[in-house]
């Protein structure tokens, strides 16, 4: 059939690839890049959890520190924290040490089906780059959340800050 420039442009339907899996080759190059970034992602996940059982001691420490300083010194002494409080940060602190451990989970998982690449083949590296993408769609997702909570965050300590500082000046 010879080439018409006029012509309406026709879909060819023995070649449109819509629907069907393409054949892709995986190179030794392909696999080992992802060898390689499997130490990182174990480091990186250790890494998260270390940090959450940080918050997660943290927390312990406040709580107790706050009920004993509330208790040793009065309600009143000095530095003392209202025990209410106190149990608020020592819960917002555990929520923090959860919302943490998610994406840790996550590296975990990425980085164990790497691990079975050389085993499984195109199945694993399926499995890996789908929790790739779920580690990602996380964080992207908690990072919206935090632009957020800032945007949110940062007029109200700035109304807070202005009205203890006009209190203070009377």
């Amino acid at each position: 059939m010879e080439y018409n420039p006029y012509n309406a442009p026709a879909a060819d339907l023995e070649r449109s690839t819509a629907g069907k899996a393409t054949e892709l080759s995986v190179t030794q190059d392909m696999i080992e890049s992802l060898n390689q970034t499997r130490p990182w992602v174990i480091f990186l996940s250790v890494l998260g959890f270390i940090g959450a059982g940080f918050l997660v001691l943290g927390a312990f420490f406040m709580l107790v520190a706050g009920i004993l300083g509330s208790t040793v010194g009065g309600a009143t002494g000095a530095g003392a924290m209202p025990v209410a409080a106190t149990i608020g940060l020592f819960f917002a602190y555990l929520v923090l040490a959860v919302v943490y451990v998610i994406p840790c989970v996550q590296l975990v998982k990425y980085g164990m089906a790497i691990g079975r690449i050389p085993g499984e083949g195109a199945a694993a590296i399926e499995d890996s780059l789908r929790r790739q993408k779920g580690f990602w769609r996380t964080v992207g997702i908690m990072t919206l959340v935090m632009i957020g909570l800032y945007i949110i965050a940062i007029p109200v300590a700035l109304v807070v800050a202005f009205a203890a500082g006009a209190s203070q000046s009377f």
